[in-house]
């Protein structure tokens, strides 16, 4: 215990707890989008609709709309959906994305997602929920989703959630534009307002006159949802309240050993000296808190599922954890460089 004191164990307990507080909050946070993303009818807050008709040509020849979304900026992150069937137990939509946005393929039981070759192809595929699968054919090994006597390929199956895409099925949108019914309701959605409203812009721009776009607001985002701006905040006061913990603990850790520095700088110790005496055991506290916090980690997802639920989190929430502990440590180690090198000896010494 003489190699590490009461201080360093306060420490690394300290560093745990903060590592561990962090990867709940950002879990809790996680989680608490997914149930705004499943209430909204598994769309963000940022999607917006547009309605593409030509009422011109109806009563002539019936409706037609030339609607191209390979012509649309694949720049852009976003996802385009056409709802084909809306009901309580069976939802149906079209689907092209240029990138997977909204994690729906960490879902994916069997199989996979959607794949970049499946919407330049046009291939006829599908990725469906659990409970759609009764709805399937099989044929020559391959199971199929059909809609509209045509048939589409399933590589994928979400697994079940308790939501409603445990009865979704979605459709490779390319392939059914093919079909030449491009008019109806779209929704585009994404990360951002900003990229959403670039892709408005597009279909505006492709229509040119030709036939009406009209945006159509979805009635899910006419409300606030969600607690991420409480969430966040819970996490700022969580990394605040971990420092201020950790300036007391540093105080008290150079306060206790006051008179030890005092004698050392009375010998001759630089500060640099200070620097990697002290520095190098703060390191190993951290590392073995980081260590630590992997155990705990693997022990809750693998011996305590029901409780410790983090399953959500991916390698950018540890990077952010172990970046969060770097901070600390920085800051520990020049808060106590700094208390340390203004210790004054006479002072301590006499004190003593």
């Amino acid at each position: 215990m003489k190699k590490f004191s009461i201080e360093y164990i306060l420490l690394y307990l300290e560093v745990v707890f903060a590592g561990i507080l962090i990867l709940i909050l950002l879990a809790y946070n996680i989680s608490v989008k997914q149930d705004d993303f499943w209430d909204r009818g598994m769309y963000s807050e940022n999607v917006e609709g547009v309605q593409l008709s030509n009422q011109y040509l109806v009563t002539v020849k019936g409706e037609q709309v030339e609607f191209d979304i390979k012509r649309l900026d694949k720049s852009i992150k976003y996802a385009i959906y056409k709802t084909l069937s809306e009901e309580y137990d069976e939802i149906i939509r079209g689907i092209y994305q240029t990138k997977e946005l909204f994690h729906m393929g960490d879902y994916i039981e069997s199989g996979r997602f959607f794949q970049e070759e499946d919407f330049d192809n046009s291939n006829p595929v599908a990725v469906i929920g659990a409970d759609m699968m009764e709805h399937t054919i099989e044929q020559n090994g391959k199971i199929y989703f059909g809609y509209e006597k045509q048939l589409f390929e399933v590589v994928g199956m979400f697994r079940k959630t308790g939501k409603a895409l445990d009865h979704t099925a979605y459709l490779n949108l390319n392939c059914l534009l093919n079909k030449g019914e491009d008019f109806g309701l779209y929704y585009i959605d994404s990360n951002s307002k900003e990229a959403v409203n670039q892709v408005v812009d597009n279909i505006l721009a492709q229509a040119n006159g030709r036939y009406t776009v009209n945006r159509v607001e979805y009635e899910g985002t006419t409300e606030e949802s969600g607690l991420n701006f409480m969430n966040n905040t819970l996490l700022v006061c969580a990394v605040c309240a971990v420092l201020l913990n950790l300036v007391i603990t540093i105080v008290f850790f150079v306060e206790h050993k006051r008179y030890r520095v005092a004698i050392q700088k009375l010998c001759g110790m630089t500060k640099w000296n200070i620097f990697t005496t002290y520095g190098r055991k703060l390191l190993f506290c951290f590392c073995a808190a980081v260590f630590t916090l992997e155990i705990i980690l693997n022990f809750g997802r693998n011996r305590m599922g029901f409780f410790f639920t983090l399953e959500g989190l991916g390698w950018q929430h540890h990077m952010m954890m172990l970046c969060t502990v770097s901070i600390i440590y920085v800051i520990t180690v020049l808060g106590m460089l700094r208390l340390t090198c203004n210790i004054d000896i006479s002072a301590s010494l006499k004190n003593r």
